[in-house]
């Protein structure tokens, strides 16, 4: 469970700790309520949330108790949904002061949102700080190019993707995409992931021979100034997990045994990389994997780089896989955290 808060904020910068949405700024409680102008919202996760100030609601004139008659300005209103399917979203849409009452799909309730003056966001427990969800409108609308981050981190610089001939399938495991190992990636801008990150998606790879690159922020060749995570060692079909690392100069390559990655069937990846020892390891379905071959991960590696999804660099070695949930955390996740995602997830995917 998650208590939300809300404060009236028409500057649009949050105060810290809050995020903006439309004139309102939120938080999971991780503010200064000292500030004054904090109001409690639901607590509940797994539902969408609508909210609004009072400039759409016209609940101005609101007074306190006490028989003062004093007007409470900007009160924070909220809708909450039962969950976060479509038919659920535009019952509660529909009923909204001011709708039209006839909405019919994701993408004209989300644009008549925004264009009057609403706030909607997901109450969730998550905790990664990069969170992707093609079956979720706030990362993926269900059409065009843009793919939003719902994690901890916001949608700031370098949380954006850009979707390049990637398909969406909204009748694949509530929502996935497509990747059909030609050209389709996503890119995204620069950014810094420090000195640990762990990596969750999950995936239902096709045959596809060498590698298939799940996530890079480099371009091909083992000695590049970067990382890429991918499955396939190059020019086979064996179905490691693989983990390569470069500083430019020099670079190693690390994988686990053949026949760890399954085509046709959905399963959860997992890459926990930690720049300073430097180690990585690899899970499947929340099960650590062994190291077979190859060296440490090389330690100074170039992290402040453009990255994408489902390529090296964005035009080599693409990935021929449906993808769903995309996680990332900039800390090591320890097994029993990996192994609870995999619990708390699975259903979706058929297991």
């Amino acid at each position: 469970m998650a208590v939300y808060l809300f404060k009236y904020n028409p500057g649009g910068t949050p105060e810290a700790g809050a995020t903006q949405i439309k004139t309102l700024q939120y938080s999971s409680g991780a503010v200064d309520v000292s500030t004054g102008g904090w109001y409690g919202g639901v607590d509940d996760t797994g539902v969408y949330l609508i909210t609004s100030d009072t400039t759409t609601t016209g609940l101005a004139g609101r007074t306190t108790g006490g028989g003062t008659g004093t007007a409470i300005a900007n009160v924070p209103t909220f809708w909450r949904t039962a969950g976060t399917s479509e038919a659920q979203l535009l019952a509660v849409v529909n009923r909204l002061p001011g709708s039209p009452g006839n909405l019919t799909t994701t993408a004209g309730a989300t644009g008549w949102l925004n264009s009057n003056n609403y706030g909607l966001f997901t109450t969730s427990s998550n905790t990664a700080e990069f969170y992707y969800d093609p079956g979720d409108i706030l990362s993926y609308t269900g059409s065009g190019t843009t793919l939003t981050n719902i994690g901890t981190a916001g949608n700031v610089t370098g949380t954006s993707g850009t979707l390049s001939g990637v398909a969406y399938e909204s009748g694949t495991a509530s929502g996935a995409f497509n990747f059909d190992g030609g050209s389709d990636t996503i890119t995204f801008g620069q950014y810094d992931f420090g000195n640990t990150i762990t990596v969750n998606a999950w995936v239902y790879p096709r045959s596809e021979y060498s590698i298939n690159c799940l996530m890079s922020n480099c371009a091909a060749n083992t000695n590049t100034n970067g990382f890429k995570m991918s499955w396939n060692n190059w020019n086979s079909t064996n179905y490691t997990m693989n983990f390569e690392a470069g500083n430019g100069s020099t670079g190693n390559t690390t994988s686990t045994a053949g026949n760890i990655v399954v085509v046709n069937t959905w399963q959860m990846i997992t890459f926990v990389f930690n720049k300073t020892t430097p180690s990585i390891k690899f899970y499947k379905n929340g099960v650590e994997i062994a190291t077979a071959s190859g060296g440490a991960p090389v330690s100074n590696i170039g992290m402040n780089n453009t990255w994408f999804m489902g390529s090296i660099g964005g035009n080599s070695y693409n990935m021929n896989a449906n993808m769903g949930l995309f996680k990332i955390w900039k800390s090591i996740r320890s097994v029993s955290d990996i192994l609870a995602e995999y619990n708390a997830t699975k259903s979706r995917y058929g297991l």
